[in-house]
């Protein structure tokens, strides 16, 4: 049987979240990529169309999701949050609110 506390399982809730919102997952053995393939190259907000989400242990102690550039999403129990933090962080129109 599977920890369901591992970084992949982890990774695997944020991915299904993130997949029922709309975003491209592909969760692989280095992280979640996730692309919101909605974007335009032509608009000219400064955010990024894609991400990588990693686990990393944070200044607290706790694993968190981390972003490809450094940026502690949310605390690895909480997938929600997370998941709010990378919609905000991806470029393009307004994905479906879920909770």
């Amino acid at each position: 049987m599977s920890n369901p506390r591992s970084p992949q399982n982890a990774l695997a809730a944020l991915a299904a979240k993130l997949s029922a919102r709309g975003l491209t997952i592909e969760l692989r053995a280095d992280g979640l990529r996730v692309t919101n393939e909605n974007t335009s190259s032509q608009t000219a907000d400064t955010r990024k169309s894609s991400d990588k989400i990693t686990i990393r242990v944070g200044e607290d102690g706790r694993h968190r999701f981390f972003t490809s550039w450094g940026q502690a999403l949310a605390p690895v129990d909480q997938t929600g949050e997370a998941a709010e933090k990378v919609l905000t962080n991806l470029a393009g129109p307004v994905l479906g609110r879920q909770r």
